[in-house]
């Protein structure tokens, strides 16, 4: 609910007067972005037109936003307004929008061939809305239809209507344009009426705002001025001595002609000829204020530079009292409901009237610095430089001058016992008997500074309920003094803090001695404990504090040197300063009156008296969490509402109470972290606290249940205990298993050893039996190939016919014995390589060859026994050199395993090609035959060990499957790469990639040689 007006009660003093009045301007939470424009819906709700930051809503607790976001054009607007139907239209930048439902409409797209610029906006008591553009102006009816009236004839020059009003008992409606003319046009055909012509402004510049008083006459906001029209002439509002920017950009009319001011120099309220300027040394923290607004409940809204504020009353009312200047040092309440305060005088105010005292001739620089009511009800009153003034029963009189009439007085007090003790400046205290003065015993002896208090000013006494005199004193060590007795002891100060100056001492009900400290904040001395308050544990703006009062319904209140007023109550801090009307001031004394008011006694500003709201806020809990473990805290999101203070969050506490415990203070401002103990359902009540420590009686209430974690549930617990019985009896029965497998390992590692000796036995005779059978091999390989030389050898000379001609049969034969010899050598010559294996290549020698010599050798070589199979044989190549870097004989038996298997499974017929030549990166050796071919699903497995293609009806030529693998290893051996390519019944290729030769050393020989 937002707060009532209270302004218009108020007497507001012309601006010459320079009286300030004292109201609050608070600047609100919602945004803080310039406002341009403040409507208000049916409910209540108000809504803010910001410039660069989109359209804000409040309902006096909640705010929202709506930007380009939720539909908006643009996010710089200049006005809103609820028109016909209900709906709020909005002026953007270069757009008319209207708000139907939750969406937003661009009406201006329904505008054709009208400029697209829009300013303020007015509403009649019809349900008609005006909206200002380029060159005219926009009208739309109750029923949302929309029509452009264009005014460009009026001016030869192009110009804006900025704003407008409906003089609807007049039928005019008034419009204000940017060249500074006003101009009335007919509120049914809006044509410009004769009998107005338009008026030329111009020399206040462009007319920002219009509207009609109470009293019907109209008023113009200008930017150099504001105007009044009274009868036929203009009366100027702006005083000649205001010399800063004046730009009047808004005007809200109110009740007896008052008239507010939306000013670019603060806010200027005008009451029959009377004007106060609110401005940032009046409590209005900007300036510029762009938009002035009353709503239904009479608060006045402003739009300014950096927000939205409102007016409020002041938290401090000051107190007219018979003291002409406002230096006032003290007030107390006696037994008899008078209320004193004195500073320059002293006077008391019973049943409504105030009373001055007079205290008779005083040193002219003599003030009050303190009064104190005794047990039997006298006044007690210290004047620095006069002495101590008595008034009782209606009459005063003064002590007797103390010993040293130079000396200054700060604080005085009586005792039970009946001594009058007075505080000095630098020279201790002094006691009054009532026959004489007298040293405190142990303070200051015979007044000659032997004693504990010597060159100390004493500022504040206070007597405790034991008797005991507390004293307080400045000091550059520990300020506080106990007195009884007849001993003065020497109170040792918080170990963390330098003790300062002791300027008032109360104790509070339960014994604890509370202290304003100039530089320390406010200190708490009970049961030799000590408890600290001030800007490092509090946060507060000052440590300088001066004055104290305390009531057990009320709590603490703390006055302070030049920062506002402290109050505690309910474990909570909160601070009265310039934003609720407490000006910059020292708070010097404090007190009750008999109505249960907080009177303050100001420095600079008189004597005040504190207005507090007593309407409690209200509480909201926000969220709260899903799941709360046992053990960890459950952190709740708070909120307040105070309508009295219209929401400020920073100005609101928080208490809680779980489980209907004792209420607890919420250190976390609005987020409430709280210890869970136990597991099951919770309750928590929060209330939140406003300034005046009015706390929400009806507190918000958040129901959970709290869980074991899974690390404490009782099910853990019993698996965690089973698991340990089940773990006992698992390490006994594996100890007696880990036996039994010990012994059963131990026999099993006599096996294997056993194993390892016969499987070493074996593997040695198996390796000495392999050996065998390689020598074995090579021997007899090389037995072999000695007589099939011989053979070959013998078959070529009968071939020769040497030795006589043979018949056509006879050298068949020869050809058949010469190619069955030379298949039994290549069969010898691949086993033998085979079981040597690859460990043997290392033995030959590389060098650098040229590939088609070794290629012609081969051919040569293959030739009978091709042309023994009707084979076309030929072999292509350039006459150019292949070098290679390789072992030519190990090349020699690669081509000769690659061409004995193209002959041999090419039919009779057909052709078999050996193909050298040159590729990008080195030479490739090609043989190609028509001749079966390979399935496709031997392919990958060509190259391997054993490995026979097969061959259909030629299976039964297959030798041992050893010669490709054999090509395999020696292309590796070269680096080079072997490849196939096969199609069953065509034939194949196999090719041989080679690098070219890049080293022409020749690579050395390994140790071993070269083997046969």
């Amino acid at each position: 609910m937002l707060s009532t007006s209270f302004l218009w009660a108020l007497d507001p003093p012309s601006l010459t007067q320079n009286k300030q009045r004292r109201v609050r301007f608070p600047l609100m939470e919602i945004c803080d972005a310039p406002i341009l424009g403040i409507t208000e819906d049916t409910d209540g709700k108000l809504w803010f037109a910001s410039w660069g930051e989109g359209l804000y809503w409040y309902d006096g607790i909640h705010k929202g936003r709506f930007t380009y976001e939720d539909g908006l054009t643009g996010q710089f607007l200049r006005d809103c307004q609820f028109g016909p139907n209900g709906n709020l239209w909005i002026t953007v930048d270069n757009s008319l929008m209207q708000r139907v439902g939750d969406r937003f409409l661009v009406r201006s797209d329904e505008l054709e061939d009208v400029p697209k610029d829009f300013f303020w906006m007015e509403l009649d008591s019809k349900g008609n809305l005006y909206v200002g553009a380029k060159d005219g102006i926009v009208a739309a009816d109750p029923q949302g239809g929309l029509v452009y009236h264009s005014l460009g004839q009026i001016f030869p020059a192009s110009s804006y209507v900025y704003c407008l009003f409906a003089d609807e008992s007049r039928g005019i409606l008034w419009t204000g344009w940017a060249n500074g003319f006003l101009v009335a046009l007919d509120l049914k055909s809006f044509k410009p009426l004769s009998e107005f012509p338009p008026e030329d402004l111009s020399r206040y510049g462009s007319i920002l705002d219009l509207t009609l008083d109470t009293e019907g006459d109209l008023w113009v906001a200008a930017e150099e001025n504001t105007l009044v029209r009274q009868g036929d002439s203009w009366k100027e509002i702006r005083p000649q001595e205001i010399k800063e920017v004046w730009r009047c950009q808004s005007l809200c009319p109110h009740s007896k002609g008052r008239m507010l001011m939306g000013l670019a120099l603060g806010m200027g309220d005008y009451d029959q000829g009377k004007l106060t300027i609110f401005d940032h040394n009046r409590q209005l923290s900007q300036d510029r204020v762009y938009s002035v607004y009353a709503s239904r409940s009479d608060t006045i809204w402003l739009g300014t530079q950096s927000g939205v504020t409102c007016l409020m009353p002041p938290y401090f009312e000051k107190e007219d009292i018979p003291i002409s200047t406002n230096r006032l040092m003290d007030t107390d309440l006696d037994r008899e409901g008078r209320l004193w305060v004195g500073g320059d005088g002293l006077c008391y105010r019973q049943g409504g009237v105030w009373s001055r005292v007079e205290v008779g001739d005083i040193p002219s620089k003599s003030y009050l610095s303190k009064i104190t009511i005794t047990p039997e009800g006298r006044v007690l009153t210290v004047w620095n430089y006069a002495g101590v003034y008595i008034w009782e029963n209606g009459e005063g009189r003064w002590l007797p001058a103390p010993p040293h009439p130079d000396q200054a007085f700060s604080a005085v007090i009586e005792t039970s016992d009946g001594m009058i003790w007075v505080g000095t400046y630098e020279e201790g205290v002094i006691g009054w008997n009532g026959q004489e003065w007298i040293p405190m015993p142990g303070g200051d002896r015979e007044f000659q500074g032997q004693g504990q208090l010597d060159g100390r000013s004493v500022h504040s006494f206070c007597e405790s309920r034991d008797g005991s005199l507390w004293i307080g004193s400045t000091g550059s060590e520990e300020s506080l003094f106990r007195y009884s007795n007849g001993e003065l002891e020497l109170i040792r100060g918080p170990i963390d803090l330098t003790f300062p100056e002791i300027e008032e001492m109360i104790e509070e009900p339960d014994g604890t001695l509370v202290m304003a400290t100039n530089g320390g904040g406010v200190l708490e001395y009970h049961n030799g404990q000590w408890a600290v308050h001030n800007r490092e544990t509090q946060g507060f703006l000052t440590n300088r504090f001066i004055s104290l009062e305390y009531s057990e319904s009320e709590g603490l209140w703390a006055g302070t040197r030049s920062d506002g007023l402290y109050h505690y109550k309910n474990g909570v801090w909160t601070h009265f300063s310039g934003d609720d009307g407490l000006f910059k001031c020292r708070v010097d004394g404090l007190s009750w009156d008999e109505n249960g008011d907080l009177f303050l006694a100001t420095h600079l500003e008189g004597f005040l008296r504190l207005i507090r709201d007593t309407r409690p806020p209200d509480t909201f809990i926000t969220s709260t969490p899903d799941k709360v473990i046992k053990g960890e805290n459950v952190v709740l999101a708070v909120k307040g509402a105070d309508p009295w203070m219209e929401t400020q969050p920073d100005r609101l506490s928080f208490l809680w109470s779980l489980n209907q415990g004792p209420w607890r203070v919420n250190p976390g401002g609005q987020t409430l972290s709280v210890p869970i103990d136990r597991v099951g359902d919770h309750e928590i009540r929060v209330a939140s606290v406003d300034i005046n420590g009015n706390v929400d009686p009806i507190p918000a209430v958040a129901h959970f249940q709290a869980a074991y974690h899974w690390s404490n549930h009782p099910a853990t617990i019993v698996v965690f205990f089973t698991s340990l019985i089940i773990l006992g009896w698992s390490v006994i029965f594996f100890s007696v298993r880990y036996k039994y497998l010990k012994e059963a390992h131990q026999a099993d590692l006599k096996y294997r050893e056993k194993l390892e000796r016969e499987v070493s036995l074996q593997t040695r005779a198996l390796r000495q039996s392999v050996q065998f059978k390689e020598k074995l091999i090579t021997n007899v390989s090389h037995d072999f190939r000695t007589p099939l030389t011989n053979l070959i050898g013998y078959t070529q000379l009968l071939e020769s016919q040497r030795f006589g001609d043979l018949t056509s049969r006879q050298l068949e034969i020869v050809y058949v014995i010469q190619n069955n010899a030379r298949r039994m050598k290549h069969l010898i010559e691949n086993v033998a390589q085979f079981v040597r294996g690859k460990k043997n290549y290392p033995h030959y020698q590389k060098q650098r060859i040229d590939l088609k010599e070794v290629v012609i050798s081969a051919f040569q070589d293959h030739m009978l026994s091709a042309s023994s199979q009707d084979l076309d044989f030929d072999i292509i190549c350039r006459d150019e050199d292949y070098i290679v870097e390789g072992n030519e004989n190990l090349i020699f038996r690669l081509l000769d395993n690659l061409l004995s298997n193209a002959i041999k499974f090419t039919n009779p017929g057909g052709k078999v090609t050996l193909r050298i030549e040159k590729g990008d990166n080195g030479v490739i050796l090609s043989v190609e035959d028509t001749g079966i071919g390979i399935e496709e699903g031997d392919l990958p497995k060509i190259f391997e060990r054993f490995m026979q293609a097969h061959r259909g009806e030629r299976d039964h030529l297959g030798g041992l499957g050893i010669g490709l693998s054999i090509c395999k290893e020696i292309a590796d051996f070269h680096e080079a790469r072997i490849e196939v390519e096969s199609t069953p019944g065509e034939g194949s290729t196999f090719k041989v990639i080679w690098r070219a030769a890049t080293v022409p050393e020749v690579v050395e020989l390994q140790s071993e040689g070269v083997p046969d």
